[in-house]
């Protein structure tokens, strides 16, 4: 959607705004609206076929985010955070926090009048976004710096959640609390990559999404926010002795023999 590249049969005014797109040149991005929700086949066969003149396909931030997160109805952004913690949606942390939550594919970042979906880490420090913004849909590069008023959230049931019995481990230093709320005592600070397993959850509680995991290291069980935790492939599991597997038969060492990049008896 942000990606593709379309063709207006005939020259077209799109309100709001008022920009004008020109019959036989092409764009890439689609227009959004806050009203109309179209998918890609839909919007790409309303400029295919589209008689000219003023139109409304759309220029909002909130319909690229809406139609990407399949939700039954639009929700405005002050919708959007009025229902935080809710069905549909929850926070991962407050202004600024992107830097030290784990993000997926589809997360979204918003402040008063902008909304915007996460799409990946770059190798130079930076993210790259999907967004609508005047003319059409694009992909964009931010900065943390300029991330710093926008607030990180999530779409439930994102692909890739985590679930009870998953190994995780925590994006930067959170505190360990009794109950799923901000005013239980901490347990234990977890440090950055703290790793456990979730034992129970999810509860939703003040706009935030907790889960109850027992660290390895520190024995400890309690509850922490989703934001603050990273779900870990299987080849990230601990290595223990009740886990381990004694190997079977015999191993043959060839005393004479010599390997590449070895200066030295093994």
């Amino acid at each position: 959607m942000t990606d593709s590249s379309w063709t207006p049969l005939n020259t077209f005014t799109n309100y709001p705004g008022a920009r004008t797109y020109y019959a036989g040149q092409t764009y890439k991005g689609e227009l959004y609206s806050n009203t109309n929700h179209q998918n890609w086949l839909e919007f790409q066969s309303a400029v295919s076929n589209t008689p000219g003149g003023t139109t409304y396909y759309g220029d909002y931030c909130t319909g690229l985010v809406n139609i990407s997160w399949r939700l039954p109805k639009f929700y405005s952004i002050p919708s959007i955070i009025s229902n935080l913690g809710g069905s549909y949606f929850y926070a991962l942390g407050e202004a600024g926090d992107g830097p030290f939550v784990s993000l997926k594919q589809g997360d979204a970042f918003y402040i008063s009048g902008h909304i915007f979906l996460f799409n990946r880490y770059k190798a130079d420090g930076t993210i790259e976004t999907m967004e609508q913004l005047a003319p059409t849909a694009r992909r964009r590069t931010w900065s943390w710096n300029a991330l710093r008023t926008f607030r990180p959230i999530r779409r439930n049931l994102i692909a890739g959640a985590i679930v009870t019995n998953d190994r995780v481990e925590t994006s930067y230093t959170v505190p360990v609390r009794t109950a799923a709320t901000f005013t239980a005592s901490s347990l234990w600070t977890a440090p950055i990559t703290a790793q456990g397993t979730v034992v129970e959850g999810p509860l939703n509680n003040e706009q935030y999404r907790w889960w109850k995991v027992k660290f390895d290291r520190s024995a400890v069980s309690g509850w922490v926010t989703e934001g603050y935790l990273a779900k870990l492939n299987a080849k990230n599991a601990p290595c223990n002795g009740s886990d381990a597997t004694r190997p079977s038969g015999t191993v043959a060492i060839n005393s004479g023999a010599t390997y590449a990049n070895s200066s030295g008896a093994m």
